[in-house]
């Protein structure tokens, strides 16, 4: 994060990509054992042309369906993350020490977090509701508390807190660390306060609430 730090572009996509291509790294597999498969299967019955459109087709479904599908959370949480870069470029104007690089890092690696809890938090409601299926036909005496496990989401509540910790300290240390700016509490307090206030208009828009807090804020 430093001004002297160049930007590598191919390290920087390296974080968003990795994340997924580890969470579809089976589907991926099964896709191209299916595409051959069924190459194969059908190649003599329907000719090479429709036999490897038709799977095609099918490797490309089954990549598809196990993309994690975006949560509540990610659109507020990807936001707040560009909010903190784009305050910044309208201070840039009044801090000539404030480099492009590092406005363009400060994105990146916060959006980063978004990406790799993004899959991770898929992955952890389905390992517990596997842990959950195991307590009911393995341990009928304690499998009461199944029910209580499958409600645990951890995109509702705890990824979300997590990423807002993230932001916050990310920040902190983008300003007082890596900037060195004076009154580094004062402007990241400012930045806090209008990531919050993006995050949150962002959240209402995309639940259609928008226009109810509107009216209970302002009455109109």
């Amino acid at each position: 994060m430093q001004a002297r730090h160049e930007l590598k572009l191919a390290c920087a996509v390296l974080w968003f990509a990795l994340p997924l291509t580890l969470w579809l790294l089976p589907s991926i597999l099964r896709a191209i054992y299916t595409f051959f498969a069924e190459t194969i299967h059908y190649w003599e019955m329907s000719g090479p042309e429709l036999t490897i459109e038709y799977a095609f087709d099918h490797a490309c479904r089954i990549v598809r369906l196990a993309l994690p599908p975006l949560t509540w959370w990610f659109y507020p949480f990807a936001a707040m993350a560009m909010a903190t870069p784009a305050v910044l470029l309208g201070l840039r104007r009044h801090r000539k020490d404030i480099s492009k690089t590092q406005l363009a890092r400060c994105a990146f690696y916060a959006l980063a977090a978004g990406f790799v809890a993004w899959p991770l938090g898929h992955w952890g409601a389905g390992l517990t509701s596997a842990f959950a299926e195991f307590l009911d036909t393995q341990r009928p005496d304690i499998a009461s508390y199944a029910g209580v496990m499958r409600e645990w989401d951890l995109d509702r509540v705890l990824v979300p807190l997590l990423l807002g910790l993230w932001l916050l300290c990310w920040n902190w240390y983008v300003l007082k660390d890596a900037m060195r700016l004076r009154r580094a509490f004062f402007y990241w307090a400012l930045l806090s306060l209008a990531a919050g206030i993006v995050g949150m208009t962002v959240f209402l828009w995309q639940a259609d609430r928008w226009n109810d807090a509107v009216y209970r804020v302002f009455g109109v």
